[in-house]
């Protein structure tokens, strides 16, 4: 059986990476992530990381919003016996289910249809009433670009950088490498450092800011942000 198994998966692996079909039943959501494994930014990749530990031998046609809500179930945070004893934020809920659901786009191709789940904050607004913010690409880069142009390169780093507004107004000229394209992070949330990969858009944005000798949000002239 084992060996059967093993031959499936090498003949699976060569479909892929041939560009044959494959019977979507065969399809894993291990093996759609692995086609989506180069681009990624450090936010997205880790919380890709998460949902394949969880899925990773599933077939796509079995996942449905069940298995969705049994992993939610498991995200939060953990006591020292590895029980959660404090269920992740509505917040956190929809990063995954952002990625969960680009898998499935993904795998469109093959015949997956992706299961009807309900934005956890979004239904949270609707509850309260409120207006759901949602932009597409032409829409946030044309809020973009309404800042003043000395706050542009700020927020094309959040945009594109996955970065917390703390963490991105306080980076140091040291924590950006042009040349490697990474940008370090000491001090995040939840205590660890880490290094992004820069954008191509947020490259383009701070080239300019990092040509003199300055802190990577002040100007030439001295002056700060506040008007």
């Amino acid at each position: 059986a084992k060996r059967w198994t093993r031959r499936k998966e090498v003949e699976l692996e060569n479909d892929l990476r041939e560009g044959r079909p494959l019977e979507s039943r065969s399809l894993t959501f291990a093996m759609v992530t692995d086609r989506m494994s180069e681009g990624l930014n450090y936010r997205d990749t880790c919380t890709m990381v998460a949902l394949t530990e969880h899925f990773g031998e599933k077939c796509m046609a079995d996942i449905k919003a069940k298995e969705w809500g049994e992993f939610a179930r498991t995200r939060g945070r953990r006591d020292k016996h590895g029980t959660v004893v404090s269920p992740a934020k509505a917040s956190t809920i929809d990063r995954y289910l952002y990625v969960f659901r680009s898998v499935f786009r993904e795998a469109k191709a093959d015949g997956i249809a992706l299961p009807v789940i309900e934005s956890p904050r979004s239904a949270q607004v609707r509850r309260r009433e409120q207006r759901v913010r949602w932009l597409a690409a032409d829409d946030a880069a044309r809020l973009v670009a309404t800042y003043n142009a000395r706050v542009q390169p700020i927020a094309t780093v959040l945009r594109y950088q996955g970065l917390r507004a703390q963490e991105c107004l306080q980076l140091d000229r040291r924590q950006i490498d042009m040349k490697a394209r990474t940008i370090f992070v000491g001090q995040s949330k939840n205590g660890f450092a880490r290094t992004v990969s820069m954008h191509d858009k947020t490259h383009a944005a701070i080239l300019p800011l990092m040509s003199e000798d300055r802190d990577i949000w002040e100007f030439a002239d001295g002056s700060d942000l506040e008007p």
